[in-house]
């Protein structure tokens, strides 16, 4: 862990940022709803949004599971939740591209903002999920009249 942190710290020191060049957005906007049925723009929203919900599924039951009811070391529950990171980031690698190739540069908040909302709502939506009734709700709904 150490070593990941220096490491970290000496590319850190050579960073030389690139100065961004402002685009105008200034220009033809189409409807939002016409830029969110392009079939890019829909597999990238949708890599996101299932990668993002699996994810939030897997780093929250399983963990939780091998803890509690399997009885397995912390050690093994958090390599549990540390494992799937990369699965979760990698597909934002090629969403990103695909997005930026289905709008123009004037309609790019509206159309990151629609991604933003659909990959997180389901994020939180999924973790959400995660807990259902415990044993003990669904015996008291059983009992009562």
């Amino acid at each position: 862990m150490v070593g990941t942190l220096v490491a970290a710290a000496l590319v850190l020191t050579q960073y030389d940022p690139v100065p961004v060049q402002r685009e105008p957005s200034a220009g033809p906007v189409r409807p939002l709803g016409r830029i969110v049925r392009q079939p890019l723009y829909l597999l990238a929203v949708l890599a996101g949004m299932v990668s993002y919900a699996g994810m939030s599924f897997i780093m929250t039951a399983t963990p939780i599971s091998m803890h509690v009811h399997d009885h397995h070391s912390d050690g093994a529950t958090a390599w549990v939740i540390q494992s799937p990171l990369l699965a979760m980031y990698v597909p934002s690698l090629f969403s990103g591209a695909l997005l930026t190739t289905t709008y123009r540069p004037a309609e790019r908040h509206r159309a990151q903002a629609v991604n933003e909302f659909a990959v997180f709502g389901t994020q939180a939506l999924a973790a959400l999920l995660v807990f259902g009734p415990s044993p003990s709700d669904r015996e008291s709904r059983a009992r009562s009249p």
